[in-house]
């Protein structure tokens, strides 16, 4: 993959319309900061960003996916006046005061990102980095508008999602859905009053376990329904939802609840594996993590790992509980130049009897749904355009 390190300011910036980056690792950025970081508090610059054509004509359409971004001496990722832009499957760690900074921007879709703080080196005067922080600092008048942030992990970062006002714009129709927010150090989520009268914002079936809550204002501009928010001294808090009847937290039992690969997860490292906060296998564990009195409606039809949602008792958080989500399954099968493979892959989702295989740069046949083993293991035939040793696909 390619690979931009130590550079004075960023390590890519992009403008224009209809473009991609993708499959880059980008660290060392911005190290013109890195003598003044702990004194600092403006004016640096992005690690990685999609700058505005001009100064009122947006960029449109840029595709942020599979970078690695990390040790940043500025923000990890910033999109600055763009208008349908995404952030998917990135993983960013330890930027300089956000991983993830959409800054008047619009239209935009973070998903399916790993945003992680593991160490204090790159702390601001204010601590770590925030997951994704949402501002008009640029933007004279353009608000932060339609924006869906969901299926995210956020490990050991100061907040989880912020918005700050700065400037004369506020924020309007933001969706925050099935989010893992984990050893977050101040806040889940911090919205701070806006200088418009924002509408159509949702905070929904999001899981928190964080130092310190701060609720949001003004809060009549947000649905907020079935989030869970748990705190370092394992009481579980109390946060009035707007729909979805009354609710009674429940502790939790966090090596039976979540997934603990036999005893493995060391639940406050903020290295942790993602794969550790997948729920348990024993699905009435992970069942205690809905509220009395009501149970989370689905607000998005796959997960973090691209597993179907259930339609009637989706799990909360990032990562759907389904017995159909089997992780590292074994395929064998034959390439186009007849040599046997072994490929690792994720199973992500399998209930009909015949589905479609959709993977990076290769051309799946149509099968029959394979009879997963309780090892998870299943064999067929595929054919290769491209060869390739590891992957990810998704039924469809």
């Amino acid at each position: 993959e390619p690979l931009f390190r130590s550079s004075i300011q960023h390590g890519i910036v992009i403008s224009g319309e209809n473009n991609e980056v993708s499959g880059n690792e980008v660290y060392d950025c911005v190290m013109e900061n890195k003598a003044t970081a702990k004194t600092i508090t403006s004016g640096w610059s992005q690690c990685v960003a999609a700058w505005s054509i001009t100064n009122d004509q947006f960029s449109k359409n840029i595709l942020f996916e599979n970078n690695y971004i990390h040790d940043a001496w500025g923000e990890g990722l910033d999109f600055l006046k763009c208008d349908g832009c995404s952030a998917i499957k990135n993983n960013i760690t330890n930027g300089f005061s956000m991983n993830i900074y959409l800054d008047a921007s619009k239209n935009s879709l973070i998903e399916g990102n790993i945003l992680r703080v593991t160490s204090s080196e790159h702390d601001t005067v204010w601590g770590g980095a925030c997951g994704v922080g949402l501002a008009s600092e640029s933007g004279n008048d353009y608000k932060i508008e339609n924006i869906v942030i969901k299926n995210n992990v956020m490990i050991g970062t100061r907040m989880g999602v912020y918005f700050f006002q700065i400037g004369p714009a506020g924020y309007t129709n933001v969706k925050i859905l099935h989010n893992t927010l984990w050893l977050v150090s101040v806040n889940p989520f911090w919205f701070q009053n806006p200088n418009n009268s924002p509408a159509f914002c949702e905070l929904r079936n999001n899981f928190a376990y964080f130092d310190w809550f701060q609720e949001f204002s003004p809060k009549s501009a947000w649905t907020i329904g079935n989030n869970y928010y748990y705190n370092y001294e394992d009481v579980p808090y109390t946060f009035a939802d707007t729909v979805g009847g009354s609710r009674a937290a429940k502790t939790l039992d966090l090596n039976t609840v979540f997934n603990s690969k036999g005893g493995k997860c060391n639940y406050y490292d903020t290295n942790l594996d993602v794969e550790c906060l997948r729920p348990s296998t024993t699905p009435n564990d992970w069942l205690k993590l809905y509220h009395s009195g009501s149970k989370p409606s689905i607000q998005v039809e796959t997960d973090f790992s691209g597993c179907t949602r259930s339609t009637t008792t989706p799990s909360i958080g990032a990562f759907e509980y389904s017995e159909g989500c089997k992780e590292n399954a074994e395929n064998q099968g034959t390439s186009g130049d007849s040599t046997d493979l072994q490929v690792k892959y994720k199973i992500n989702y399998c209930t009909s009897d015949s589905v479609k295989i959709v993977g990076d740069f290769c051309s799946w046949n149509v099968l029959s749904c394979p009879t997963l083993s309780n090892e998870g293991n299943c064999v067929w035939g595929y054919t290769f355009t491209k060869p390739k040793d590891s992957m990810t696909f998704k039924f469809v």
